[in-house]
């Protein structure tokens, strides 16, 4: 089987669909899909992917634009290729078969933010708003299968898109299960990595930190530019509990997320957070917010503590953690358990069936 793998982002600078992009391709790969990987890397060594990168310098409308542009072209010279998974929303210009996964929907964005104080990428899609609908709408409804990564995404997708329900396989995201570390030895700190925006619930949770006065670790990059966050923390004076990381290189972000005593995931809106399943896959008991599609999948003071994304109950399920070794224990035991369920070689297994479905 060959397909086309249209992946607009790709690790290490990239939200959280270049990771998917990049594990389920290998994934693939590993159980010998050959994949035609269209994508913004700049190289890549697996014999089963072929890499057409279509990696531009400057601003994000540059790079996007670029992308469109680029990828069509590699589809007309990959003609003889049956099959392409989408993971854009972007036009192509091609009347191949088609499999989309939906990363994220703008519909759910704008009612869990509508209310919200916007500092950055909040802002841009919201101004983009009836233009990222109709891409949505029209990929979906174009696509052969559509993939959805949770069960109310494709309630979504039913309702507010019109996509017809039998044409959606609803397959969450996965982890490498192996590549993560279990030690039970932790420092006392709480780990929050991902984008620096108001849209992972950022706010909430700083003020979370002020409410429970512990020490809180951030990686990750504002995308965007700017110091926004620095200036956030100063003026919510929580500047001696909370530890801005930066972007850390993979070993590295490994080792933190295997050291921390608990991890923070309050996004006001996340199509799944794949960072949360790794948490889990690494023996660290997990705070997850219901703005999350994984939370639809998890039970809550069973695998993870399950909360609004509201400072009070942030600060709450905070406290619980680190002052209850017996809760601690159980959501470290029955997450590792869940993660490995989630393994990628069992999602590629599935994805690998939607296409045989198509073809």
């Amino acid at each position: 089987m060959r397909v086309a793998f249209l992946a607009p982002e790709f690790p290490p600078h990239c939200f959280g669909v270049g990771t998917y992009c990049k594990n389920l391709t290998e994934a693939l790969a590993d159980k010998g899909v050959k994949i035609e990987l269209i994508s913004s890397a700049r190289r890549y060594e697996h014999e089963n992917i072929r890499l057409h990168s279509t990696k531009l310098s400057g601003p994000i409308p540059v790079q996007w634009a670029g992308f469109f542009f680029l990828s069509n072209f590699h589809l007309m010279r990959l003609r003889d290729v049956p099959l392409i998974h989408d993971n854009s929303f972007l036009p192509i210009l091609s009347h191949r078969p088609i499999v989309v996964t939906s990363h994220y929907l703008s519909t759910v964005f704008q009612r869990k933010m509508k209310a919200r104080r916007l500092f950055t990428f909040g802002r841009f899609v919201m101004f983009t708003r009836h233009l990222e609908f109709k891409l949505e709408k029209n990929s979906m409804r174009r696509a052969k299968a559509v993939i959805s990564l949770s069960p109310s995404m494709t309630e979504e997708m039913v309702k507010e898109y019109g996509v017809e329900r039998e044409k959606i396989s609803q397959i969450p995201n996965g982890i490498k299960y192996s590549e993560f570390k279990r030690d039970e030895d932790k420092e006392d700190f709480v780990l929050y990595s991902g984008r620096l925006t108001e849209q992972k619930g950022i706010l909430e949770l700083l003020d979370a930190i002020k409410l429970c006065k512990r020490e809180l670790r951030m990686t990750g990059e504002d995308v965007f530019g700017g110091k926004w966050i620095e200036r956030v923390i100063r003026e919510k004076g929580v500047k001696k509990y909370v530890h801005l990381l930066g972007f850390l290189e993979r070993e590295e972000f490994i080792e933190v997320l295997g050291r921390a005593k608990a991890f923070v995931l309050p996004s006001l809106y996340e199509s799944f957070g794949i960072v949360a399943l790794e948490a889990m896959a690494s023996g660290t008991p997990l705070i997850i917010s219901n703005g999350c599609g994984l939370s639809e999948y998890l039970e809550d003071g069973k695998n993870a503590l399950v909360v609004s994304p509201e400072a009070e109950e942030i600060a709450q399920a905070i406290e619980r953690l680190m002052e209850d070794r017996r809760l601690w224990k159980k959501l470290r035991r029955n997450g590792m358990r869940f993660a490995k369920k989630l393994d990628w070689s069992r999602i590629a297994k599935r994805v690998v069936e939607v296409y045989e479905s198509v073809l």
